[in-house]
């Protein structure tokens, strides 16, 4: 179904934002 693959899309926007804010602060760490 439709709201299956919507389901799926906000899944993998949501892990993508997540990632983003973990790459964030591994190059933060890593400039202190």
């Amino acid at each position: 179904s439709i709201d299956g693959v919507d389901i799926l899309i906000s899944d993998q926007k949501a892990n993508q934002e997540e990632l983003n804010k973990i790459a964030k602060r591994n190059i933060e760490i890593r400039l202190v």
